[in-house]
């Protein structure tokens, strides 16, 4: 099982330290994957809103993948927004992706028991598959 949000858990596909979404290496607090839907597709549309909510939807099959959702981490501090989602288009005209997620966790105290949903952190980088560039379109910290 992967150590990221429970969401995402299905669709979380680990990334090695050299690649290219992210410049920094991973440690137990930092952790970076792909993703991939369940039918086996990498291509997806990305929808958000203003309240940060981030969902990759699938080209193949249109499964819908929660990225980021301040509802489901418990530090979390959410405010609900009244907008309609996006669809997110770059500057360079790209409407598909590949996506990668990074996210972070506090250290834990001893008493502690570890929560894959209680990240702190979460950056998305989507690579656009018209212009061969990587785009960050989330750096949010959760609380």
């Amino acid at each position: 099982m992967n150590k990221c949000p429970r969401h995402i858990q299905q669709y979380a596909k680990k990334l090695t330290n050299n690649n290219k979404y992210f410049e920094w290496e991973e440690d137990e607090y930092h952790l970076q994957y792909s993703v991939k839907c369940t039918c086996g597709n990498e291509a997806f549309e990305i929808i958000g809103d203003e309240d940060f909510t981030t969902i990759a939807k699938c080209t193949e099959c249109k499964n819908e993948i929660i990225l980021y959702d301040l509802r489901l981490y418990p530090a979390a501090i959410h405010i609900e927004c009244d907008k309609k989602p996006i669809r997110y288009i770059t500057k360079d005209g790209d409407t598909i992706f590949n996506v990668a997620v990074h996210y972070e966790y506090s250290q834990l105290y001893e008493d502690e028991e570890f929560n894959p949903d209680d990240i702190t952190w979460c950056i998305i980088r989507v690579y656009g598959l018209k212009s061969n560039k990587i785009f960050e379109i989330l750096d949010d910290e959760t609380a």
